[in-house]
């Protein structure tokens, strides 16, 4: 029997009672006890396994009586029981931020049941919050790209090649690439890979929303080292915008706390003509020079927010609704090959 399975059935057996268990009943009850070949090695087991158990914290007590006779041994419950777990509204909102964001990732169902879980049990504090101080709504954007997190992961778990079609910022048309996956990192509002590109010999880093197609590994284990490496510095010789593109877009009181926090003053007289601004919606002004980052946070805001001007940033926004939802849909599984 494995090691942390014979473990674990000991902290079962000692927390299932209130009164001490004598050793020849764990030895009866624990498999792994029972096939010892002898007594001595029964002692040396158990005695490991006790040193164990206290060492990571768990309180094994050991019961003696007045004239020192053991009579067994116990874990007290309320020692090693958790306290209740409370969550305030504003922690309860984040932990739902979070479970959405694996939404379309490997833990997606563990996510989402984790979250069940803590709601059935009653750990949210509905006490309302108080003070005057705004507590932002935050909101899961739609990313394209990030259905190859899970693949970038493995891949970088495994040091395997990955190959992609990318199509750069100033790029015309997608080229394919060939990296070593060092790490992925959230930056700019957007998931970056961050690897060695095997053509151009340099490092480099690959918004995966601009990965077009699908990314595959190459199945091979080891075929590179991680260096060390400072993923901010890369990420800082990625390509952005030279000016920033300004935006209007009108968002619904009380939402897009993203956009406002980026906003900017227009200069006077250079306000373009725009159309009637829904009501219950503010017009909020953006300068970007990371048109992704812009598109995506538009985005997420869904009906709450509607771009008045430059038409091109809301075509924009509707195609990339469009691909996300059918990236969403595709397979990351696949064997990798130059198409």
């Amino acid at each position: 029997m494995d090691r942390t399975e014979r473990l674990f059935n000991l902290v079962l057996a000692l927390t299932s009672k209130a009164r001490p268990i004598p050793r020849e009943t764990l030895r009866s009850l624990i498999e792994g006890y029972a096939d010892s070949t002898s007594d001595a090695a029964f002692e040396r087991m158990f005695e490991r396994d006790k040193d164990e158990l206290r060492s990571l914290g768990i309180p094994v007590e050991t019961v003696t009586t007045g004239e020192g006779e053991v009579l067994g041994y116990v874990i007290p419950r309320d020692d090693y029981r958790l306290p209740s777990i409370r969550f305030t509204n504003a922690q309860w909102s984040l932990l739902g931020v979070a479970a959405r964001a694996w939404s379309q990732a490997a833990s997606a169902e563990p996510a989402r049941s984790a979250v069940r879980k803590l709601e059935a049990a009653g750990a949210v504090d509905g006490t309302p919050t108080t003070g005057t101080t705004e507590i932002v709504a935050w909101q899961v954007r739609p990313e394209e790209g990030e259905q190859w997190l899970p693949t970038l992961w493995g891949a970088i778990r495994r040091r395997s090649r990955v190959g992609f079609d990318y199509l750069g910022l100033r790029d015309q048309v997608s080229s394919y690439r060939s990296v070593d996956p060092w790490s992925v990192v959230g930056r700019r509002g957007g998931w970056y890979l961050i690897g060695f590109d095997t053509d151009r010999l340099a490092p480099r880093a690959f918004r995966l929303s601009r990965i077009t197609g699908t990314v595959t590994a190459s199945g091979h284990i080891a075929e590179f080292d991680i260096p060390e490496h400072d993923a901010d510095a890369i990420l800082g010789g990625a390509e952005v915008d030279e000016q920033a593109t300004d935006a209007w877009i009108a968002v619904a009181v009380g939402g897009g706390a993203r956009l406002r926090l980026t906003s900017v003053e227009a200069v006077p007289g250079e306000e373009p003509r725009l159309g009637d601004i829904p009501d219950g919606f503010d017009l909020v002004h953006v300068a970007s020079r990371d048109l992704g980052s812009l598109v995506a946070d538009i985005a997420a805001l869904g009906e709450r927010a509607k771009v008045m001007h430059p038409p091109e940033i809301a075509t924009m926004v509707r195609e990339h609704l469009g691909r996300v939802s059918m990236a969403h849909q595709e397979d990351p599984e696949q064997p990798m090959g130059k198409p």
